[in-house]
């Protein structure tokens, strides 16, 4: 029983949760600092304050590990679920062959590569897509939205849905709960819907070129009545028709 649950471990070691992930890294920078004040006790330097903080820091160690230990409980308590189920599903296809046929039951023995679709998103966006606008980082907005990505990949061979491909794209939000499902993404962003492709009306351009020919015209009047004036004031036996 202790080798079947060492062997679950480790095969279920590198699949690592984005909770677990986050749980862990704190959990070791507390035990980083926990360390350092710990070796500060040893010495002379130990003081009033850093007894306070290692307090407080044990205190959150002991938290970090109380959260760290509930999923992965649950990790191992689902590995068990799904290989006793498999068990079961083979022992049950192994007495009733018939039963396995009419209900098309049967058992992925093989172990297969993981397919690299996450590549073939970025192949995909690269086309027609847009850089980042402030040149700050290398990311990808492809001019195209979810609809068009799923049957481009469909095309491919990936029969993904539109919310499997949606979490392997980065996220608006980082910190909202569907922005946490986004755990193995690539730099690829879907573009916000905007309103500039919309058809174009003549009456702006109308209103846009007659405002520019009176005010062209009005500017021409203003400097023909510059230059008569000028010739009245030099003049004054001219004689123009007011």
């Amino acid at each position: 029983m202790s080798q079947w649950k060492l062997m679950l471990r480790k095969k279920h070691s590198d699949e690592v949760c984005h909770t677990q992930m986050t749980v862990r890294k704190e959990l070791e920078e507390t035990t980083h600092q926990l360390n350092n004040i710990q070796s500060l006790k040893a010495s002379n330097l130990f003081s009033v304050e850093n007894e306070k903080s290692m307090k407080l820091l044990e205190k959150q160690q002991s938290v970090c590990q109380n959260e760290l230990k509930r999923p992965e409980q649950e990790q191992l308590s689902q590995a068990k679920f799904r290989q006793r189920r498999k068990l079961k599903m083979k022992r049950l296809i192994e007495k009733h062959p018939d039963l396995a046929t009419d209900y098309d039951l049967a058992l992925h023995e093989k172990v297969n590569k993981p397919v690299c679709y996450v590549n073939v998103i970025v192949e995909i966006a690269n086309c027609g897509a847009t850089a980042d606008p402030n040149r700050r980082s290398n990311l990808i907005s492809p001019c195209m939205p979810l609809l068009e990505l799923s049957p481009r990949l469909k095309d491919r061979g990936f029969n993904l849905s539109r919310s499997v491909t949606y979490w392997r794209l980065l996220p608006r939000r980082y910190t909202s709960a569907g922005g946490k499902r986004h755990v193995q993404t690539v730099r690829v962003r879907l573009i916000k819907a905007n309103n500039d492709e919309h058809n174009k009306h003549i009456n702006p351009y109308f209103t846009t070129n007659t405002l520019n020919h009176l005010k062209a015209l009005s500017m021409r009047l203003v400097s023909l009545t510059r230059r008569t004036t000028w010739k009245k004031e030099e003049d004054p036996a001219l004689r123009l028709p007011c």
